[in-house]
């Protein structure tokens, strides 16, 4: 499980890639729709497609990205991971994407399938 330190880390590495940057589209791996802990992942699409991301935060080992309107949290749990770049965009343990309007993407790699994404409107 990443520390809290690492969880930092990753915050303090997010930010500057995500920040004041619009969500174009979120892909969720259809064999595991489990990573999206608040609703179904087309219905979560729907609701973040537009927003734009105001600022990156921690909450213990939460991740908060706060939306125009509304949060999405992040929990990384033991093996989660997000990367700017992967070798393989076909690579099994791939849990989700984000890209962005300036076509730029985030990859969640999750290897033992324990992390969550949820959606919280305030």
């Amino acid at each position: 499980m990443p520390e809290l330190p690492e969880v930092e880390s990753v915050v303090t590495w997010l930010r500057p890639l995500v920040k004041n940057r619009q969500i174009t589209e979120l892909k969720v791996d259809p064999s595991y729709p489990n990573v999206i802990a608040t609703s179904t992942p087309s219905k979560l699409s729907e609701i973040i497609v537009g927003k734009k991301i105001v600022d990156v935060k921690r909450r213990a080992k939460l991740i908060i990205i706060e939306l125009d309107t509304g949060y999405l949290t992040l929990h990384l749990r033991m093996t989660g991971q997000l990367l700017n770049s992967v070798e393989n965009e076909a690579d099994k343990h791939i849990r989700f994407t984000v890209t962005f309007s300036d076509n730029s993407t985030i990859y969640y790699r999750d290897v033992r399938k324990f992390g969550r994404l949820s959606y919280l409107p305030s």
